[in-house]
């Protein structure tokens, strides 16, 4: 679970900022909230309020590209945009602090966006011979070190990953995540071996769902009888008068788009499926699916939708609220047995303030046995409320007007009293984080 995420220089933040999902250890409240991993304390989720181009969704993006980054070994990493104004300095830090099975881990890294280059990458547990790797740059070489005590064969391999990057022929490890790199290669369970793994897999599980996402997944869900079912009695809960939906095969021919690049990019998308793999994309409106079948053919199906009645309707016929709902309400069918960190951008779009409360509660309680955090933003001050979130849980974004960075602070950091209105005082600016006209 994740424990806290630093980072400094990214997008529209400058100096170091850092949110926390740890908990205040002085309040008790919501306390069904707080997940537990060994003795680490740790919010469900976390609530980002702020103006417009305050930075909420720059705090999303920002998780969103590194994890793209450390997962993919993307190169061309100077399409990501340190801070711009005033500021020359083209190197970037970013700092995770996991709690793994009650082992708190710190995977840091900086990066110079301008030349392509991992300066430093470290993988540690806060002790003095707790240095899983550590890895850095320095004169045209990379050096890798560690300060665990290492079993003959784990450091057999060790020195082999080492020597890989040490040679750095044709510059290849530059931008090569030493952490990616061992994470894939081990297949083990070694215990020195084990925090690579555990610590890329947290940063491969996030979830990222932005306003305009559209979730293709639903397609799919047609085909478990559970799912389809659990989902239909969801979109009743939550009033959205739909009575079915169909998965309709169509021809290729009726769904592509005029746009001859989209219709490019959907002939590559297709020609790289393997047998009985499918994907799914929205196309003018409609969500599309396409499965390559045994025997290699292609059946394409598209999402129809009924409403009491044999008429049919185009998922784009749906108001903009369902539509958002069939984004966000698969969340709550995600496994119970597993974990991830979900970062949802403006969860309040196109959506009833009741109807947010109610789907903020239901996310914090998709189970009492499940590890999911969520990192979400808004603009819903109704969504202000201390039965609804605790303190911790929120935070309040600001754009400073000389600098025009962005900057976060923790609601529970302010001296409040329970007896006042926190949304008056809010919208006030007693705390900052509101437009100023």
């Amino acid at each position: 679970m994740l424990m806290s995420f630093s980072f400094s220089n990214f997008l529209s933040f400058k100096d170091k900022e850092t949110i926390s999902f740890e908990t205040n250890k002085k309040s008790n409240r919501l306390s069904e909230q707080v997940l537990l991993d060994g003795n680490n304390k740790i919010n469900k989720g976390l609530v980002c309020f702020g103006a417009n181009a305050s930075g909420k969704t720059n705090l999303i993006r920002t998780i969103a590209s590194i994890r793209r980054i450390i997962i993919t070994n993307f190169k061309e990493k100077n399409k990501y945009n340190t801070f711009k104004i005033n500021n020359n300095n083209q190197i970037s830090s970013f700092e995770f602090k996991f709690s793994i099975d009650g082992e708190i881990l710190f995977y840091e890294i900086l990066i110079d966006f301008e030349n392509d280059i991992i300066i430093s990458e470290k993988l540690h547990n806060g002790k003095k011979h707790g240095v899983y790797f550590d890895r850095y740059y320095d004169n045209d070489k990379i050096i890798i070190s560690t300060s665990k005590k290492l079993s003959k064969e784990d450091k057999k391999f060790f020195d082999v990953y080492s020597m890989d990057f040490n040679t750095n022929q044709d510059d290849k490890y530059k931008s090569y995540f030493f952490l990616r790199y061992v994470a894939k290669k081990r297949s083990d369970e070694s215990d020195y071996y084990k925090a690579y793994k555990n610590v890329f897999g947290e940063i491969l599980k996030i979830i990222v769902i932005y306003s305009d996402t559209e979730f293709g997944g639903i397609l799919r869900m047609l085909e478990d009888n559970n799912d389809f079912t659990r989902f239909k009695e969801l979109l009743q809960i939550y009033k959205i008068d739909i009575s079915d939906l169909v998965k309709e095969e169509v021809p290729m021919e009726s769904i592509m788009p005029s746009d001859k690049d989209m219709q490019d990019n959907i002939y590559d998308l297709v020609n790289q499926l393997e047998k009985n793999d499918d994907f799914q994309i929205s196309i003018s409106g409609m969500l599309i699916s396409f499965t390559k079948n045994n025997d290699g053919e292609i059946k394409v199906h598209k999402l129809t939708l009924r409403h009491g009645s044999d008429d049919i309707f185009e998922y784009y016929e749906e108001s903009e609220g369902t539509r958002r709902l069939f984004d966000l309400l698969p969340l709550l069918l995600l496994p119970k047995d597993r974990d991830a960190l979900v970062l949802i951008d403006e969860i309040d779009q196109s959506l009833h303030t009741l109807l947010t409360q109610k789907l903020i509660k239901d996310l914090f309680d998709i189970s009492h046995t499940s590890k999911y955090q969520f990192l979400i933003t808004t603009h819903d001050v109704n969504l202000l409320n201390q039965e609804l979130l605790r303190g911790d849980e929120i935070l309040l974004l600001n754009k400073n007007d000389d600098t025009h960075s962005s900057s976060i602070k923790v609601f529970s950091d302010f001296k409040k009293r329970a007896d006042r209105d926190v949304i008056e005082r809010y919208l006030n600016g007693e705390f900052g984080a509101i437009p100023k006209f």
